[in-house]
């Protein structure tokens, strides 16, 4: 189980437009760390319609959306190495080179 710190937020069940707060909740990134957020934070109803909706501290209706940073994924820990490759190259290759001079304007008198 890896340690991560996961970002949530919470919008209007009536208008998915608003948004409520966010934070974020350490744990895996997992189903277990979702309930021991949705435990803390919230309770759940369910509507005459049949359907859940979670209800936050305030009595709000409202949904729960959480965020992954790209930098947890696999996809991201191989795109961060390649950046950093990358740039590890790029300064070598500027120290190797020096830095580029500036070109110097000549003061009009001096131009032919």
């Amino acid at each position: 189980m890896e340690y991560k710190s996961i970002g949530y937020q919470t919008r209007s069940y009536a208008d998915s437009s608003i948004k409520i707060c966010g934070g974020s909740f350490g744990g895996a990134i997992d189903m277990e760390t979702i309930n021991r957020l949705v435990n803390a934070q919230f309770t759940v109803t369910v509507k005459p319609s049949g359907r859940a909706v979670f209800i936050d501290r305030e009595g709000r209706e409202v949904w729960l959306s959480v965020t992954v940073d790209p930098a947890n994924t696999a996809l991201g820990v191989e795109a961060l190495s390649k950046y950093r490759v990358e740039k590890s190259h790029k300064k070598i290759e500027k120290a190797r080179h020096g830095r580029k001079q500036k070109k110097r304007k000549l003061h009009p008198y001096l131009m032919d």
